[in-house]
């Protein structure tokens, strides 16, 4: 295949259409004089000027008290005993290092001052580091395609990986996370894995141990994928005993290999002796993952973030999964084990849209993997009969190549929100270059404090879906109030409050339990006030919602229209001036869901 493959030119030009059109657009963009280091990045960042420029690699000049000392651009996660650490693992600083210490010499050598956080260490490493990784990435990645598919093949899935994804975005928009250099990597550690296998070896065995661990190193999740050099060219029977036999021949050289995967995670392990006492430190404190509550769905077609919404052409690769084992018969093991694996895990952590981003930021890690089964599904479509099947299919394969690059455009310029997007404004904005009619008023924010309980983000009531915006009643258990002689002034008990919303409707949702039928006294209530004064009240008996005097679910709702300016505040309360008996399981603050 790689004598086919000797004087195709096609692929190539492909790269550097790709490298120079990013370049384009991060000047474009701006990049040489913006800020680059900003969410995610600041903690992936930190490691290099602790290390290089405070000469104090575990941090510990760093204390719950100063950080506005250093003007915030370390934000460590403090251990129970207070001692800072990164959230973030050390890989991609690793990755960067030679292109800030470029930066470092040559601000010192012309006399600047070398901060590590200036704009000239942020272009550096967001533009030539970026760029320098993801030609690599792309060579590699071709030089792979080209020992299955023919050259225009690779030309056509290079170019749909960069242009028909989000890929494009995270390449300038933001350059310093971690997503296209895991792309790259990948790209490199397949490459070397095909080669290793044609002779095995112990140089590419330890250049494949290394960069598989480095991309550990980066995401703990790409765990996942450090099977790739060990199941390549396993899909049957056979091939899982001849793999036993080549690894028992080879035993030195695969003991390399994974010396070489445990070496590159041994800085971080030695940064965390040094920082805190222990070898391993869970350094995402609360955050976690609930694998009983996988969102595969919402992952995959959600309007907020659905990754075949907002990067639809990936479902050609998807489908190209059942024409691997024809076309690129070596990956089939690896795609029946990671790609279902994969996709569980990371729908598995409690933020499943993975904060501010477009589509699903986290799938471009393993895009260099989906680009063979891409691949496969092209090949498969040249071989179609039908000259109006190869047509249709091709064009929508470039459609929605197109679609995704007017996402990119969208998003960086503000028309579709980071997390707030829904149904409504997804259709509403679809073919949107303007920002739509009450933009803001529409968007519907996730309740992050409740996903990192593991708790829904929706309710339903009356068929309606409603988003929970607060838990109202944050004590644990239950809260009663005691039938007593006490006269309980009006409007006591204020559960919470909330700015304007932005749904149809807000909701007060009270579920109560009680032993009695209540009074028309004992009401649920919503007020709208502004500057302490209420001049809106909405208020229901809890009695009509109970059922046999055991309790019920309660609620109450004012339109959105009756809210005059985003100043004004919502209270909810509860109204018992008669102290009678019954316990608030829950209280939410819940908005009524564009559909």
């Amino acid at each position: 295949m790689n004598a086919l493959a000797a004087g195709k030119k096609l692929s190539l030009i492909t790269i550097w259409i790709i490298f120079f059109s990013w370049l384009l657009l991060s000047f474009v963009n701006n990049n040489y004089q913006r800020q680059l280091i900003t969410s995610d990045a600041v903690n992936y960042w930190a490691y290099l000027p602790a290390t290089f420029i405070e000469g104090d690699p575990a941090f510990s000049f760093l204390t719950k008290n100063n950080l506005k000392k250093y003007d915030f651009h370390y934000l460590p996660e403090y251990t129970v005993d207070g001692k800072p650490v990164m959230k973030m693992s050390m890989g991609l600083a690793l990755l960067l290092a030679p292109f800030f210490l470029l930066a470092h010499v040559l601000l010192l050598l012309v006399g600047k001052t070398a901060d590590g956080f200036s704009q000239f260490y942020q272009t550096c490493t967001g533009i030539l580091g970026m760029g320098c990784y993801l030609i690599l990435g792309l060579w590699h990645l071709r030089k792979a395609l080209l020992h299955f598919f023919s050259d225009h093949i690779a030309a056509s899935v290079l170019g749909i990986i960069f242009f028909g994804t989000n890929l494009l975005y995270y390449t300038w928009g933001e350059p310093l996370l971690t997503h296209v250099y895991l792309f790259s990597l990948q790209s490199i550690i397949i490459y070397q894995t095909i080669c290793f296998y044609q002779k095995p070896g112990i140089k590419r065995g330890a250049v494949i141990g290394f960069l598989t661990g480095l991309s550990v190193l980066i995401r703990p999740s790409m765990m996942v994928f450090s099977v790739i050099p060990v199941l390549y060219g396993v899909n049957s029977l056979q091939t899982l005993r001849q793999r036993y036999l080549l690894v028992h021949t080879h035993a030195f050289v695969f003991l390399a290999m994974g010396f070489f995967f445990v070496l590159a995670g041994l800085p971080q392990l030695l940064y965390w002796k040094s920082a805190t006492g222990h070898w391993l430190v869970f350094s995402y404190t609360q955050e976690r993952f609930f694998f009983n509550r996988p969102a595969l769905f919402e992952m995959f077609l959600s309007y907020r973030k659905g990754w075949l919404l907002y990067t639809p052409v990936m479902a050609f690769a998807l489908a190209g999964i059942f024409s691997l084992r024809k076309y690129a018969a070596p990956f089939t093991g690896i795609f029946l084990f990671t790609i279902p694996a994969i996709f569980y895990l990371l729908s598995c952590w409690w933020v499943w849209w993975y904060g501010g981003s477009l589509s699903q930021r986290t799938f471009i890690d393993f895009y260099a993997l989906l680009a063979f089964s891409l691949g496969a599904f092209l090949t498969s479509v040249s071989g179609f009969r039908n000259r109006g099947i190869r047509i249709f299919t091709n064009s929508s394969v470039v459609l929605l190549s197109l679609f995704s690059v007017f996402k990119v455009w969208q998003y960086s310029n503000h028309l579709i929100h980071h997390d707030g997007m829904n149904k409504k404004l997804y259709w509403e904005t679809l073919l949107a270059t303007r920002e739509v009619d009450s933009y803001w008023s529409k968007l519907h924010f996730p309740n992050y404090s409740r996903t990192l309980r593991g708790l829904p983000e929706y309710t339903f009531l009356e068929g309606k879906k409603l988003l929970i915006r607060e838990d109202l009643d944050i004590r644990s258990g239950s809260v009663c109030f005691s039938d007593t002689s006490t006269i309980y002034p009006e409007l006591t008990n204020a559960f919470g409050y909330m700015r304007i919303p932005h749904g149809n409707k807000i909701y007060a949702v009270l579920d109560f339990t009680g032993d009695k039928v209540l009074s028309d006294s004992c009401c649920l209530v919503m007020q709208l006030m502004t500057n302490d004064s209420a001049w809106l009240k909405q208020q229901i008996p809890l009695n009509r919602f109970s059922q046999q005097g055991k309790g019920g679910r309660a609620f109450v709702s004012i339109p959105f229209q009756h809210f005059k300016t985003e100043q004004d505040l919502l209270k909810v309360l509860l109204s018992n001036p008669l102290g009678e008996h019954f316990c608030v399981k829950e209280m939410w603050l819940c908005e009524e869901v564009y559909q």
